[in-house]
């Protein structure tokens, strides 16, 4: 028994810290990435695991770098109002790019219903929303937590500003 669990799997299941385990060791198919905060915008993951109804979350922030040589910032009005939508909400009021402190913690969640939360990091660096996206999850270009390692600064060495979205959503169903 000792074996088992010092190599994490009992019973053939793998065991899950949520103060530890990272999202990319758990085959999983995401099935929704939900707005959590907007001011500095905060997402949270839920991955089904393969072959399972068991669920994974965990909580990260949105990375809008922007290189400043060529000034493209990476977090554009159809991610603003796909974020927006998510929210029941039809209008982006403003979007702005804000530097958030580490200090902002973020919940991660095992499929046994154990969470713990964490310093947040940096999820989600690559959006590319069409026009009629209702949710961000319809915008991921690469995997998770590429960026965790940047921390939000205006501006690097190497000219790029790594930082989070303040978002303000208008119209909505039930003002929030």
């Amino acid at each position: 028994m000792i074996l088992f669990l010092i190599s994490g799997i009992l019973n053939g299941q793998q065991i899950c810290d949520p103060r530890t385990f990272l999202p990319g060791n758990y085959p999983t198919i995401l099935t929704d990435l939900e707005v959590v905060g907007s001011h500095p915008l905060k997402l949270r993951a839920h991955s089904r695991l393969v072959n399972s109804t068991d669920e994974i979350t965990y909580e990260g922030m949105i990375l809008a770098y922007t290189d400043s040589v060529s000034g493209y910032p990476q977090f554009l009005l159809e991610e603003a109002l796909a974020a927006c939508r998510s929210l029941g909400c039809s209008e982006v009021g403003a979007a702005d790019f804000t530097i958030w402190n580490r200090t902002e913690t973020c919940e991660y969640k095992c499929p046994d219903g154990k969470k713990a939360n964490r310093q947040c990091v940096f999820m989600v660096d690559s959006l590319v929303c069409k026009d009629n996206a209702m949710n961000l999850a319809e915008c991921i270009t690469t995997g998770f937590f590429r960026y965790s390692d940047r921390i939000p600064t205006t501006s690097t060495t190497s000219h790029t500003r790594y930082t989070g979205v303040n978002l303000i959503c208008r119209e909505c169903g039930e003002e929030k």
